[in-house]
């Protein structure tokens, strides 16, 4: 599928992982940062997010990896993409397998809360739990 992302650099690079999980193949033909001008893991030109008026409609699908996900999108449809070609950094879900749905959202709940990762084995089985890392002003 022809695919352009737009949003935040660090978010499309940490998305780059999820697109080389997917059922899918997913060939990226533009980024448009709202950032950065380099990528380390495409191979594909990167324009600012002024560019964004120079965008044709001639992409399968748009990732918007962004905070601005529902101004991004107003645009893009003003432009002529329709509802069903724009998808939310997590509509990668629907081309992931059910285990890698599941890691997806964890780690994408121990970025986002900055929950600190541990791994331990028990008697009862390998598991896993996350320590908030906020300060607690109970003290």
């Amino acid at each position: 599928m022809k695919t352009l992302l737009i949003g935040s650099m660090k978010k499309i690079e940490h998305f780059f992982k999820w697109m080389n999980a997917a059922n899918e193949v997913f060939e990226v033909m533009l980024i448009v940062s709202e950032d950065m001008l380099e990528t380390t893991k495409f191979q594909c030109p990167v324009q600012p997010l002024s560019y964004m008026s120079e965008v044709k409609n001639e992409y399968d699908i748009v990732f918007i990896c962004s905070d601005f996900y529902q101004k991004l999108g107003h645009v893009l449809m003003r432009i002529g993409f329709t509802k069903e070609q724009i998808e939310p950094e997590n509509g990668i879900c629907k081309y992931l397998s059910k285990s890698d749905i599941m890691t997806y959202y964890a780690e994408t709940i121990y970025e986002t809360y900055e929950y600190e990762k541990t791994e331990d084995i028990a008697e009862v089985g390998a598991f896993t739990y996350g320590q908030l890392l906020a300060k607690d002003y109970e003290e």
